[in-house]
């Protein structure tokens, strides 16, 4: 599975790829994605790969949860969540964003931010105050008590499975 995508990683991996030819394209990698860094974007490839708690194993398992990551995220944070991109064959046989021919993968479009603005650096330089915990915790509480209820999912059952 992961053989498959490594043209992708190649293509996302160059600054020509975004319209700057020899800019530097940044990675950040865990072990079910690679978000590339490319001027103001963030894009972020799922790997092809399958445990026991998550499948994008296929193009199209990759689409679908690229999909479901941006309407899940979308709700708190739109300004940074912003399209699920097809990277598609060019007629040359390479990789374009968007074309006409056959999707290969599928990355999901995000704005990027400084990355010294992360809790763990913030942390780090010493500036996570306990005025912004309590914020960030007053605005993850006010999210939750605004969610929606499903019933029929988790409750005492799942949880002591």
């Amino acid at each position: 599975m992961a053989e498959a995508q490594a043209e992708v990683i190649a293509f996302l991996g160059e600054g020509s790829s975004y319209g700057a030819p020899g800019a530097l394209v940044e990675r950040i990698e865990t072990h079910i994605s690679i978000v590339f860094l490319a001027g103001e974007h963030a894009y972020k490839l799922k790997r092809a790969v399958r445990f026991s708690y998550v499948d994008y194993s296929t193009p199209m398992l990759r689409e679908m949860y690229c999909r479901r990551e941006l309407a899940l995220n979308r709700r708190s944070a739109p300004e940074l969540y912003l399209r699920v991109r097809a990277l598609t064959r060019a007629a040359d046989g390479g990789l374009e964003f968007d074309g006409a021919g056959q999707a290969v993968d599928f990355v999901l479009e995000m704005r990027r931010f400084a990355q010294d603005d992360l809790l763990d650096c913030l942390a780090a330089a010493g500036r996570l105050t306990p005025a912004l915990m309590r914020d960030v915790t007053d605005e993850i509480a006010a999210f939750h008590e605004a969610a929606a209820v499903a019933p029929g999912f988790g409750g005492a059952a799942a949880v002591g499975r």
